[in-house]
């Protein structure tokens, strides 16, 4: 590591790109694991998959990229001729025909060996789900009230934009998208049963997804993935802190923790949709957030959020 903060790898003459990659992430983590921080991965398309992050060492994977690409079947996904990574629409539909390439057993490998390691997955659910159902997501409930211009802006179908590739998106990609779903909660659910450990994240502010509600989405798509309530809470709470480095002040109510507590009018065990903001004279399922041991009345926070997005769409 550089003054500069950054990582520099000196590749030794005739090493291969890929192996210089490698070396640069050993390297990283390697400084991460003396400074006794945690490493999260976002492998996205990159030179490095799940083998790499169980390797050396990572914390967490994000998304899922890198997990079923250490299960192919020749090391490569099939993309056709005219493949180009760049664009935002190749990109996005290619990534929702991964899953089916992923070698069962090999991907079996895979999960053991990330639980073995010690290597937990936040598998941001909710991020991509517009990809399977994309007029839902387009017309969502909230959006009249919470949705910012600027942020509706960002959504539209736009190349210059990460995520917003819905430009000529088909029934066809739509149909490619809920089966990869449907092999990715399997893997996840999969990924559990093995021991290994599930964050609760939602990489929210893009593909239709906004802040605070991509999150509560993806508890739901957790437990469409097969995983109790109760697991789900577990997920988002308890495991997240020790996801974080932090299992002995968050994710728990005892003594001695960070006082980060939600009061509901409402069993979330029940219905995860007690969670939502309210919309229209509704009353919000929750009353109270307590941040540090300082309460914040949602009903006024819910009324603020809606008046500048209000004032921003006179503007």
């Amino acid at each position: 590591m550089n003054a500069s903060g950054s990582i520099s790898a000196k590749a030794p003459t005739g090493v291969k790109f890929f192996d210089l990659y490698r070396n640069i992430m050993e390297a990283a983590l390697d400084e991460v694991h003396k400074q006794g921080l945690r490493g999260a991965h976002h492998a996205a398309i990159a030179e490095t998959n799940a083998w790499d992050d169980v390797k050396f060492g990572m914390t967490t994977i994000e998304h899922w990229y890198g997990i079923p690409d250490a299960a192919l079947e020749h090391g490569v996904q099939s993309f056709p001729a005219g493949y180009n990574v760049t664009r935002e629409i190749d990109r996005f539909r290619y990534a929702g025909r991964l899953f089916r390439e992923a070698n069962p057993e090999k991907l079996h490998a895979v999960l053991d060996a990330m639980a073995k390691g010690n290597v937990g997955w936040d598998p941001t659910l909710n991020i991509y789900e517009a990809a399977r159902d994309l007029q839902r997501y387009q017309n969502q409930p909230w959006f009249p009230e919470y949705l910012h211009p600027a942020l509706e802006r960002f959504f539209a179908p736009n190349p210059e934009y990460h995520g917003s590739f819905f430009e000529n998106w088909t029934s066809t990609d739509e149909a490619y998208w809920r089966e990869n779903y449907r092999l990715w909660m399997a893997a996840v659910r999969e990924f559990g049963r093995r021991g290994g450990i599930i964050g609760v994240g939602e990489d929210t502010g893009f593909i239709y997804n906004v802040y605070g509600f991509g999150l509560i989405r993806g508890l739901e798509l957790h437990q469409e993935a097969g995983f109790a309530p109760l697991q789900v809470i577990q997920h988002a709470t308890a495991n997240n802190g020790y996801l974080l480095g932090q299992a002995n002040r968050l994710g728990r109510i005892r003594v001695g923790y960070a006082a980060d507590l939600l009061v509901l009018n409402g069993n979330p065990l029940e219905d995860f949709k007690f969670l939502y903001p309210p919309i229209g004279n509704a009353k919000p399922g929750i009353e109270w957030t307590i941040k540090d041991g300082i309460p914040y009345s949602v009903p006024k926070l819910v009324s603020e959020v809606k008046s500048i997005v209000r004032a921003a769409k006179q503007k």
